[in-house]
C-alpha cells in the first residue's frame, strides 16, 4: 500500500472510531453528529470506489484495512485508534466489512445499533450486530468476529502452525462423513450428535484459524469420493459462509446441512461415483432425485427447530440454481435459499477438481473458470465474486509452472486481495524436472521489480506425488496417513 493511500485509510479509520465513539457515548442524537456521519460517508465512499471494498481488522495491538498494517498502538500516537478497538472488543467483534459504500442513513442504522447494543448481556456479539443489521435492512456493512490469538510482535506464519488441532478436526470431519454415507449404518438421527461435534469442532477454527484449514480441502483418496467430497465441501461452505460475515449459528448450520446434503445417494446408486460404468437409465434418474431422498432421509415430525429446517432446504435446494433451474424441482419463490447457494458453489468446487468414476478431475483454476461460466445461471454472482476471493487465481493445491521453469505448489491466496494471483507457494521441482533438495515456500505477492517471478503455467496436480498438507506442515507423511486412516 502507497504511503500516500496509508494515510487516507487511516483517517478513515479514525474517522470511523470517533463517530462510533460519539454513537457510544453520547447517543445518536449528539450535536455534530450528523455532520461526523456525512464526512465518514463521503471518505468511505471513496475508498471503496478505490479499493472495491473495505476491510478494517484488530488484531492484537494491530489494526489492519485490507490486510496492510495501518497502525500498531505503542508505535502509533492517536489514541482514537485504541478507543475504536476497546470500544470493538467490548461489543465482541474484530472489526468492519464495507463491503460498498454505505448511505448516510445505512451509517446512522448501524451507528444506533452500536449504541445501544452496549445494554445487551456480554454473550451477545459480532453475531447479534449482524443480527441488528440485516434486521435494519443494512447489507452493506458486516461485523467480524475477532482473531483469537494474534500476536503484537508480528505474523504468524502459517507453517510455524501445529497441525495437531487442524488435522483432529478434519479427520473427524471425514470419519463423520464416513459414517454417514455407510450404506449399512444407522440413519441420520442416530449420528446426529457424532455429526455436531464434528462440525463444531471445524466451525471454531473457521472463525479463528480461516487460513490454516482452507489447504486441507486440497484433500484427495482413491476411492473414497462420497466421505472425502462431503467433508471439503462441508469446510468450503463453512469458510465460505464466514467470509460473507455470518456468525457462528449461521456457519454451524451450513456445515450440517452440508454434510447431509447427499444422502439420497447413499441407496439410490453408490457406485456411482467409484466406478467407470455407463449409468443406466434407472440410475440415471435416481441421482437426479437425490436431493429429494436426501430430505426425506433427514425429515422428523418430532424434531423440526430452526437447524432441522436450514438441513432439510438445504438438501432439497443445492442443486437448483439461482435462474430457478436444476433437479429435482424449481425452488420455492424462484430463488435458493442462501445456505443452499453457499453449499451449492462448495459442492460445485470439490465435484469438479475431485476423481469420479465418470470423469478425472480438473485442475483447480479451470475448476475456477468452469463455474464462471455458470454465473448467474447456476451460481450467485455475488457469493461467487467472495468464494474467488476466498480461493484465489490459483487455489491451494494447484500444481504450477513459474517464469524459470520451477514447478511449485499453491498453499494459500495471498492475504491482501490484490495479489488473487500471486499466492503463498512451495517449490517442488527444477527446472530439470529433478526434486528440489528441500521444499522452498515462497511468497509470491512479497516480491518485487525485475527479480519477481511468475506463474506462466497451470499444471495437472494428479501428476504429482506430493501432497499439501504434508508440505504445509513440514513434510510428514504421517500427516497424510492420519487423514487417509480415518476412512479406513
Amino acid at each position: 500500500m502507497s504511503r500516500d493511500r496509508m494515510v487516507r485509510v487511516r483517517a478513515l479509520v479514525l474517522r470511523l472510531g470517533g463517530v462510533l465513539d460519539l454513537a457510544a457515548s453520547s447517543g445518536v442524537q449528539a450535536a455534530g453528529f450528523h455532520d461526523g456521519l456525512v464526512a465518514l460517508q463521503g471518505v468511505l465512499a471513496y475508498e471503496v470506489s478505490e479499493l472495491g471494498e473495505v476491510v478494517v481488522q484488530m488484531e492484537g495491538s494491530r489494526v489492519r484495512v485490507n490486510g496492510s498494517l495501518v497502525a500498531e498502538l505503542g508505535r502509533d500516537p492517536a489514541p482514537e485508534l485504541a478507543a475504536l478497538m476497546e470500544l470493538a472488543g467490548a461489543r465482541g467483534c474484530g472489526g468492519f466489512r464495507f463491503l460498498r459504500a454505505s448511505s448516510v442513513a445505512e451509517l446512522h442504522a448501524f451507528a444506533d445499533l452500536w449504541h445501544i447494543h452496549r445494554l445487551l448481556s456480554e454473550n451477545s456479539g459480532y453475531d447479534t450486530l449482524n443480527e441488528g443489521l440485516r434486521a435494519r435492512s443494512v447489507d452493506s456493512i458486516v461485523m467480524l468476529p475477532p482473531i483469537i490469538g494474534a500476536e503484537a510482535s508480528g505474523d504468524v506464519s502459517i507453517l510455524d502452525t501445529s497441525p495437531l488441532d487442524l488435522l483432529g478436526a478434519y479427520a473427524a470431519l471425514l470419519d463423520a462423513a464416513a459414517r454417514m454415507h455407510d450404506p449399512h449404518g444407522p440413519p441420520p438421527a442416530e449420528q446426529r450428535e457424532t455429526l455436531d461435534l464434528a462440525v463444531a469442532s471445524v466451525a471454531d477454527l473457521t472463525i479463528n484459524q480461516p487460513r490454516q484449514l482452507l489447504p486441507l480441502t486440497a484433500h484427495r483418496l482413491a476411492g473414497r469420493y462420497d466421505a472425502v467430497h462431503a467433508a471439503n465441501r462441508t469446510v468450503l461452505a463453512m469458510l465460505l459462509a464466514r467470509q460473507l460475515g455470518l456468525g457462528l449459528e449461521a456457519i454451524l448450520d451450513i456445515g450440517r446441512s452440508s454434510m447431509g446434503c447427499d444422502l439420497g445417494m447413499v441407496h439410490a446408486a453408490p457406485h456411482v461415483r467409484e466406478t467407470a460404468t455407463e449409468l443406466s437409465d434407472a440410475e440415471t434418474a435416481a441421482i437426479l432425485d437425490h436431493p429429494r431422498e436426501s430430505f426425506a432421509r433427514w425429515y422428523r415430525t418430532d424434531r423440526m427447530g430452526p437447524s432441522e429446517r436450514a438441513i432439510l432446504v438445504v438438501a432439497a435446494e443445492h442443486h437448483c440454481g439461482v435462474d430457478g433451474e436444476g433437479y429435482p424441482d424449481p425452488p420455492p419463490g424462484g430463488l435458493p435459499h442462501l445456505y443452499a447457494r453457499i453449499v451449492a458453489i462448495a459442492d460445485g468446487y470439490d465435484a469438479l477438481v475431485q476423481d469420479r468414476g465418470d470423469r478425472p478431475g480438473v485442475a483447480r483454476p479451470l475448476a475456477l473458470e468452469a463455474m464462471a461460466g455458470e454465473i448467474g445461471t447456476r451460481y450467485d454472482p455475488a457469493l461467487m465474486k467472495h468464494f474467488c476471493a476466498l480461493m484465489g487465481r490459483f487455489p491451494p493445491g494447484s500444481v504450477v509452472r513459474l517464469r524459470e521453469g520451477h514447478i511449485a505448489m499453491v498453499l494459500l491466496p495471498d492475504e491482501d486481495h490484490r495479489m488473487f494471483d500471486r499466492p503463498e507457494i512451495v517449490l517442488l521441482r527444477e527446472p530439470s524436472g529433478r526434486l528440489m533438495p528441500a521444499p522452498t515456500p515462497m511468497k509470491l505477492g512479497k516480491q518485487r521489480g525485475d527479480k519477481a517471478t511468475a506463474i506462466v503455467e497451470v499444471l495437472d496436480d494428479r501428476l504429482f506425488p506430493e501432497r499439501l498438507p504434508a508440505l504445509l506442515f513440514g513434510g510428514d507423511e504421517s500427516i497424510d496417513e492420519s487423514m487417509d486412516s480415518s476412512l479406513l
